[in-house]
């Protein structure tokens, strides 16, 4: 029994896609249909939840030191590469729990009659596509994680490590480690927003949970503007140049290729 549920193959392909399912459809199957009194439209649905609701913004900047945290995205980039496809395998878990949820979410919710127009219909969708193509960018994450660059980040610490590499090797690794948390950030703000939508259809009735809804609608409601999707698919094409090396190609000369 052990060894089904530590197989990367049912893993991937059975257990992740079904606890996102599961989940999705109990987040999105507790709200009754809505009634005819209920909020149509998302407009309406916002309106009544602001006129609900204070809201407190805070700001806060923060200005670290270059150089520490130049040193520390080293280290984190050399750490990582010691562990990167155990790493990029649980990311990948976690995507496709991700993209499940949503798919779930939103067939649930369309059995239960909860989108009335094509806005609630696409403020879901457009999220559920950009988690989907997390998953197609976190691909070639995976393809240019090479075997000897693994084992020399696991023999090596992180002077000799970086000693050891190209100036590519370097802009590489550096660089991909970014772009990989930049993808996280991005699949983060994917399932933000597509919660709080989803949070505020099922406000539109009555609910034993509806203080959970309006919680989840009150901390999600930064990530609810049109801007916001614009801005994930921006930070997607940034993040694909990123983690397969093309950035670091481009500013590395020529002659020095390899990692």
């Amino acid at each position: 029994m052990s060894d089904i549920f530590s197989n990367s193959v049912l893993q991937s392909f059975i257990f992740s896609p079904l606890m996102g399912v599961l989940f999705g459809a109990l987040f999105a199957g507790l709200s009754a249909k809505p009634t005819g009194a209920a909020p149509r439209t998302i407009i309406e649905t916002r309106t009544v939840y602001i006129e609900r609701s204070t809201r407190q913004k805070k700001s806060q900047s923060d200005g670290g030191e270059i150089y520490g945290f130049a040193i520390l995205l080293f280290f984190v980039a050399w750490k990582y590469l010691q562990f990167a496809p155990t790493v990029l395998y649980y990311v990948e878990l976690a995507l496709v729990s991700m993209l499940s949820f949503g798919l779930a979410c939103f067939t649930v919710s369309t059995i239960k009659a909860h989108y009335i127009d094509t806005n609630w219909a696409l403020r879901v969708v457009v999220p559920t596509v950009i988690l989907g193509l997390c998953l197609l960018i976190l691909a070639k994450a995976k393809r240019v994680i090479t075997p000897d660059l693994v084992e020399l980040a696991g023999k090596s610490n992180v002077i000799e490590f970086f000693m050891e590499l190209t100036q590519y090797g370097r802009f590489f690794s550096v660089f991909h480690i970014v772009g990989l948390c930049l993808l996280i950030f991005i699949a983060i703000i994917g399932t933000l927003s597509l919660l709080h939508y989803l949070a505020l259809m099922n406000l539109r009735s009555d609910s034993p949970i509806s203080g959970v809804w309006s919680f989840i609608t009150r901390v999600t409601f930064r990530f609810s503007s049109r801007g916001v999707y614009v801005l994930s698919l921006i930070l997607l094409g940034v993040s694909a140049f990123i983690v397969d090396g093309t950035i670091a190609q481009w500013i590395t000369p020529a002659k020095a290729t390899g990692n």
